[in-house]
């Protein structure tokens, strides 16, 4: 038995990359891995893992080792979750990891009430505008905007976020309402990194080009609609974004009659044989949720 232990750790030790991470996933010394890697390596007489002090790197025996502990991990994990699943409460920790604008506006307050809902179940939520490495990390799900690039990771939709081009009566009462896409070209924008300095759109049949221009260039959503909201100018941004502001009269929305794209919002999970209850539970939930709110009846949820 400690043998296996000590093969399913030398597997999280290779996936994490990190004795020290690995040690912070499971709650022990960083020694205490360290040890017992050392003595896994003196059981086999081979050496598994090079070591620096800043990098770890696999032998060519260690290689061929993880390959099969890596299986030997997958097994026991789809046995164990396989086990849970029987139970009718989801259960154990849910690592998920979004945006901080969506995490903020949608995902939040979803997983307020799952918790409620789920009293046994724990969730770490990572908060991040980069992609990170699921796998490396330990996530078990993470929520990705837009277009996704191709990956060996399984992606299921949770909704099309039409968006939605606002500013605010202040603004608009100082610089006049657009009333034509063409008009767009006339006003100032709060910027956003991921957007291109021509937006190109096409309505009944004919293409527009808008060239933005702004005082201000952000690469967040909270920080966009900050500045939006201060009257530096007019934005596109998701309906969940705006929605609230949008409700209580502090943004204007602009031409509502045109229509404007939509980014889709997909959750992200590594291929498996068995898909965890805690994840689908989830997954459903946030989907039921999402229907839920005022904003969605501009939006398609998958």
């Amino acid at each position: 038995m400690e043998n296996l232990n000590r093969m399913l750790l030398f597997a999280k030790v290779v996936e994490s990359n990190s004795f020290s991470e690995t040690a912070r996933r499971l709650g022990i010394g960083k020694s205490a891995v360290s040890m017992q890697i050392n003595r896994l390596e003196d059981e086999l007489g081979v050496k598994l893992l090079n070591r620096t002090s800043r990098h770890l790197s696999l032998t060519e025996a260690g290689k061929h080792y993880y390959q099969n502990c890596a299986r030997i991990a997958e097994e026991v994990n789809f046995a164990n979750e396989q086990v849970k699943s029987l139970k009718d409460e989801v259960s154990g920790i849910l690592k998920i990891t979004c945006p901080v604008g969506f995490g903020n506006k949608v995902l939040v307050p979803a997983i307020k009430e799952f918790l409620t809902e789920h009293p046994h179940i724990e969730i770490e939520l990572d908060l991040n505008d980069e992609n990170v490495d699921l796998s490396k990390l330990g996530f078990d799900l993470a929520i990705r905007i837009a277009e996704l690039p191709d990956s060996s990771m399984i992606c299921r939709p949770l909704f099309d976020a039409p968006l939605v081009l606002c500013a605010t009566p202040q603004y608009l009462e100082s610089n006049g309402v657009p009333t034509s896409i063409e008009d767009l070209n006339n006003h100032l924008w709060v910027l956003f990194s991921h957007t291109p300095s021509r937006l190109k759109y096409e309505h009944n049949g004919q293409e527009y080009i808008i060239n933005t221009k702004g005082r201000i260039k952000v690469n967040n959503e909270t920080a966009r609609l900050n500045f939006v909201l201060s009257h530096f100018g007019l934005s596109l941004m998701p309906i969940y974004d705006a929605w609230e502001s949008i409700r209580k009269g502090k943004l204007t929305r602009l031409l509502e009659n045109f229509d404007l794209p939509s980014v889709p919002i997909n959750a992200l999970y590594l291929d498996r044989k068995f898909l965890p209850k805690k994840i689908t539970t989830f997954l459903d939930f946030t989907k039921n949720f999402i229907q839920q709110q005022g904003w969605i009846e501009k939006g398609n949820v998958s």
